[in-house]
């Protein structure tokens, strides 16, 4: 029986990361050969590779490579680079989408989960096995290593303090996240501030925030909200390359 196909076998650092975004802003592009000479610091040869393949997954989806995702994707990283580095996990890792949704509804009943809890959500969707627990594992210990989570106790975890978006190109960027992670059209704006997988972040999306991005159009959705959906640059829908 073959098991659920997860692709996320290492834990990012935030280290790396900063060091991705810096090769990706002067070069213009990051690949897994580019990455070689960089993560000399990571032992052993498999681990080695395991990282590589992690790493360049995230900097090299087609939404990054032209159009409107590739402008917000610059844009806000010379911003915020803790919500650049979020919607581009999310984006690159539908396992990790997923387990961060299954981490923020917990974290809206609770005020601290466990390893355990994570798990169980996680099994329910995709079957209990090995393989599904370290690739659990590794996600808690990332979104440790980027402060989205706190470790309270061995295997217990908490809310890091929230994180307030706060400027236009931000909310941009994750309402397109939000559009391809959800592989929308459109979604409401009520939609985007409540998204689970959005847990470390309160984000209030506001119609003037699209001011300035004039890719996104607005359209009314009931007598009480709007709906965002993007009319030209890049793509939005399913993510390539499963």
């Amino acid at each position: 029986m073959i098991g659920p196909k997860i692709g996320f076998d290492y834990r990012i650092h935030r280290g790396d990361m900063d060091m991705a975004a810096a090769i990706w802003l002067k070069e213009g592009t990051l690949g897994p050969a580019r990455l070689q000479s960089e993560m000399g610091h990571v032992l052993g040869a498999g681990s080695r590779k395991k990282a590589i393949t992690v790493l360049s997954r995230l900097w090299t989806r087609p939404q990054w490579k032209e159009g409107l995702g590739r402008e917000l994707l610059q844009q806000v990283l010379n911003h915020d680079r803790e919500v650049a580095y979020w919607g581009l996990l999310m984006v690159a890792y539908p396992f990790v989408a997923q387990g961060a949704s299954d981490i923020g509804r917990l974290l809206m009943i609770q005020d601290d989960l466990t390893t355990r809890h994570v798990n169980q959500a996680v099994f329910r969707r995709l079957g209990e096995s090995e393989k599904v627990r370290v690739a659990t594992r590794k996600l808690l210990n990332t979104l440790v290593d980027w402060r989205a989570l706190v470790r309270r106790g061995r295997g217990v975890y908490m809310a890091a303090p929230i994180h307030v978006t706060r400027n236009a190109i931000e909310t941009a960027f994750l309402t397109y996240c939000a559009l391809t992670v959800e592989e929308a059209t459109r979604l409401t704006l009520r939609d985007i501030e409540h998204l689970p997988w959005l847990f470390p972040f309160k984000v209030r999306v506001s119609p003037r925030d699209f001011d300035q991005v004039h890719a996104f159009s607005l359209e009314q959705s009931g007598p009480h909200d709007l709906k965002v959906g993007i009319v030209r640059y890049g793509c939005v829908g399913k993510r390539g390359g499963e």
